[in-house]
């Protein structure tokens, strides 16, 4: 009977494991095609300054254009994903002195009359008091990682919600019905028995790059890793974790294959969040 309920639980867990991995990787090949990233970043960096036009000048420097990647021409028209805070304040400060900004501490209390009077008050506000160019990059830098949690959000929430529909789309294509499925795993053993022994092979012979497997030598390293990479994300199951920028990692033990070829180790690992080695190995010795 034991044998029957961890056939039944590996069976679907892999199962849906697959769905989900299906759905993970379609969101990220069509968020990489609509390049929806570099269009958050761009949207954010727009409310940050509170002016659009200001922004679409800030990408036209050569700091942040040198950041494009090109397109089928070789044009740099693809816009970055990814821009560094320093090379974010240098491009601010530059663009603020072609305007005239005077964005030093002894004016902070003039009325701004540029061509961009709420972003020059913006920025007069947050590099008050500083003396020096140093500080003023130093400032803006903190500012945009103080910034990026939120935008980061937007990504996360634009992304989950899309998973979700690929999730569903994808379940009705492939009539993934659980209560179905489920009777059929129950019933049938042999079908059971392949699934778990296509489950087990796959932990063994999936490349390291997909996991951080090579890493988790001991419970301090895996601790090590799992709490680092959670810093602003979300815990999920089976060693898997979201990190603050919306992507997904598991981290497992190093000897991961070894426990999850024996039954008892994979119904284990499945009740597990992050993974506790000592009990994942006393359970693959019962």
């Amino acid at each position: 009977m034991i044998s029957t309920i961890v056939g039944f639980a590996i069976s679907m867990a892999f199962l849906f494991l697959m769905l989900s991995a299906a759905c993970s990787a379609i969101q990220e090949i069509v968020a990489n095609l609509f390049r929806w990233r570099a269009v958050t970043l761009e949207r954010g960096i727009a409310g940050l300054l509170l002016s659009g036009p200001f922004k679409d000048e800030l990408y036209r420097l050569p700091l942040l254009e040198s950041l494009c990647s090109p397109n089928a021409r070789g044009q740099l028209l693809h816009r970055p994903s990814y821009v560094p805070s320093a090379t974010f304040a240098l491009a601010i400060l530059q663009l603020a002195e072609d305007h005239g900004m005077v964005l030093d501490g002894s004016v902070a209390k003039k009325a701004a009359t540029g061509t961009y009077p709420a972003t020059e008050k913006l920025l007069t506000s947050l590099l008050r008091g500083c003396t020096s160019v140093t500080e003023q990059r130093k400032r803006l830098e903190d500012w945009l990682d103080s910034s990026m949690g939120r935008v980061s959000g937007w990504y996360k929430r634009k992304a989950h919600v899309w998973i979700w529909i690929f999730g569903i789309v994808l379940c009705l294509m492939l009539n993934a019905d659980s209560i179905s499925l489920s009777k059929r795993f129950w019933n049938d053993q042999a079908l059971r028995d392949a699934v778990a022994a296509e489950a087990t092979e796959y932990v063994k012979s999936a490349p390291k790059d997909q996991t951080v497997n090579d890493q988790g030598k001991d419970q301090a390293e895996l601790d090590r890793y799992w709490d680092k990479l959670l810093e602003g994300g979300k815990p999920m199951a089976c060693g898997w974790l979201t990190d603050k920028f919306g992507l997904c990692w598991q981290i497992v033990p190093e000897n991961i294959a070894e426990i999850v070829s024996h039954p008892k180790g994979m119904a284990a690992m499945m009740g597990m969040i992050k993974f506790d080695i000592a009990r994942l190995e006393a359970a693959a010795k019962e």
